[in-house]
């Protein structure tokens, strides 16, 4: 067992693939997890309605629906009935409240940093790979406390995200010109 530690838990895990479940089943076992596998997203927006899960992991790619479309679906049950959860499994942030000012005795830049770690994240999960090397040069210069090379780093942060943005929304009409994706 890696670093015999053992996480215990219960996983939903949403994977069409078989050779994949196997992989993802054995090491949730590994860590002592008890699991339920999904084969899609039809079977996933589902399975919460009868259990409760303390993580879902979630394939993107699969046929029929989704992965974005199934979270999608979950969160709105979520929401409808308050029990929302964000993906860390700590309680939502109101998403109009205002951004967190620091706290007395913190570094200013924490708060850049834990901003541009998340977009790191969400740039590498969509293939926007220089914008999240951006993303960690920033997060690197933030945890050092050298305001002068983050910031000198965030004007062309900000331009590769527009980039990418406009990408994005590209792809996304693209798609919805499918008459496979107009279907779903």
């Amino acid at each position: 067992m890696p670093s015999g530690r053992r996480i215990e838990g219960r996983v939903l895990v949403v994977e069409d693939n078989p050779i994949n479940q196997e992989v993802v089943s054995t090491y949730l076992t590994m860590f002592g997890c008890s699991y339920v596998i999904a084969d899609g997203g039809a079977d996933a927006i589902k399975a919460p309605e009868s259990n409760s899960y303390d993580v879902i992991l979630m394939d993107c790619q699969m046929p029929e629906l989704d992965g974005y479309e199934a979270t999608r679906r979950i969160r709105r049950r979520e929401a409808a009935s308050n029990a929302l959860r964000s993906p860390s499994g700590l309680p939502p942030r109101n998403a109009a409240a205002p951004p967190p000012t620091p706290r007395p005795g913190t570094r200013p830049l924490s708060l850049l940093s834990s901003s541009v770690h998340g977009l790191k994240s969400s740039s590498g999960n969509v293939g926007a790979t220089r914008l999240a090397a951006m993303c960690r040069m920033i997060e690197f210069h933030a945890q050092e406390n050298n305001f002068e090379a983050a910031q000198a780093c965030l004007t062309s942060l900000f331009e590769e995200f527009d980039r990418v943005n406009e990408a994005l929304l590209r792809e996304t009409e693209i798609a919805s010109d499918c008459p496979a994706a107009a279907q779903a």
